[in-house]
């Protein structure tokens, strides 16, 4: 086996060929305490609405305002899948901080590495 680094069209075909599927592999153990945060990591800086805001190399967007660990919501339009696939278009926030339309710009908008942050009540451990 030759390890290579993925190009943007090879992420882009995972993202559409094999994404959902192994989405929704996800063990319960993490399904059973929701995502706090989803976090997107852009290849490239990627450009947001605010004139003073930087282009974003890393964005992270609230998960679930309530206590659900139903993965299909999402407090945007477009589900958590469908914001990791297509983070611009998709992007539940609006104002300064929104990614800009991918129609606008001529950078890459599919993630390279997507990251996930839970909070687990006191107590509750993950063991093997």
């Amino acid at each position: 086996m030759t390890w290579k680094q993925a190009t943007t069209d090879e992420i882009a075909q995972y993202y559409q060929n094999e994404f959902d599927a192994q989405f929704d592999k996800i063990p319960s153990f993490i399904r059973d305490y929701q995502p706090k945060e989803i976090g997107i990591a852009f290849r490239e800086a990627y450009p947001v609405q605010g004139d003073s805001v930087p282009p974003k190399r890393f964005v992270r967007r609230q998960a679930f305002g309530d206590s659900s660990s139903d993965f299909t919501q999402w407090t945007g339009d477009g589900g958590i899948k469908q914001f990791i696939k297509a983070p611009p278009a998709n992007d539940p926030i609006t104002g300064k901080h929104t990614l800009v339309s991918p129609d606008l710009v001529d950078v890459p908008a599919v993630p390279e590495a997507v990251y996930y942050a839970t909070d687990f009540p006191s107590g509750t451990g993950c063991s093997s």
